[in-house]
């Protein structure tokens, strides 16, 4: 998925520098693809977490309705606010590298602009994808929880970053109640709490009270032995 979505943001970033190459200014117009994300990818994910929990049990208007209206409140404000910092990120970016070639083409500048590359449109996705996932996975828990009145759980998931943050790698698997804070402690001992998984490297998962138990059970007997 990450692979899917970064180039179709790379093919955009291109297309920006290729506009700022000729005219010396640019206009993003990424917000399409990050849509196509939520709306083709987010309810897959979504479905998924409300099937691990045990829903479709019965029929839901869940996702032909509620999912809709979120996805589309999601896109009109948070989504917005996304694609705006991303803009205003690429333009102070820009703005530092022409200020240090005064004089020079916008051809030759262009070389340098290395928030237009591949690197740059691999950072966007793995965030946006993460990101995705986490608002997805939420939305198909409280359908679940709204239809079940459960207690949710939510597990640390560390997915194998080449570079794991050793508090990040620590909570691998700790499972604690959805509204309780996940805290992470550094190599120097220093603490901080998150809500939900910080790091690209990481994700969460929603479980129900008898899958936060099975979890934890299993993880006792792994310790044992």
């Amino acid at each position: 998925m990450e692979r899917k979505y970064r180039a179709m943001i790379y093919k955009e970033l291109q297309r920006e520098q290729e506009q700022f190459i000729e005219t010396g200014d640019f206009t993003t117009n990424i917000q399409p693809v990050i849509e196509q994300l939520y709306r083709d990818e987010g309810v897959k994910v979504m479905m998924a977490q409300y099937k691990l929990l045990g829903g479709m049990g019965k029929k839901s208007d869940f996702f032909s309705t509620a999912w809709r209206v979120w996805v589309e409140h999601f896109i009109g404000t948070r989504m917005a606010q996304k694609i705006v910092r991303i803009d205003e990120t690429t333009r102070e970016a820009v703005q530092r590298v022409i200020s240090n070639n005064v004089g020079v083409p916008r051809s030759e500048i262009a070389k340098q602009l290395t928030m237009f590359n591949r690197r740059r449109a691999m950072t966007i996705a793995r965030t946006e994808v993460a990101q995705m996932a986490v608002e997805s996975q939420r939305q198909g828990a409280e359908a679940w929880k709204a239809e079940t009145s459960t207690t949710l759980y939510k597990m640390w998931m560390h997915r194998g970053a080449t570079d794991p943050r050793t508090g990040h790698l620590a909570l691998d698997g700790t499972a604690i109640p959805e509204n309780e804070m996940f805290t992470i402690v550094d190599n120097y001992g220093n603490s901080e709490q998150a809500l939900t998984p910080t790091h690209q490297g990481c994700q969460q998962v929603m479980l129900s009270t008898a899958g936060a138990r099975l979890f934890l059970s299993v993880k006792i007997i792994l310790k044992r032995d």
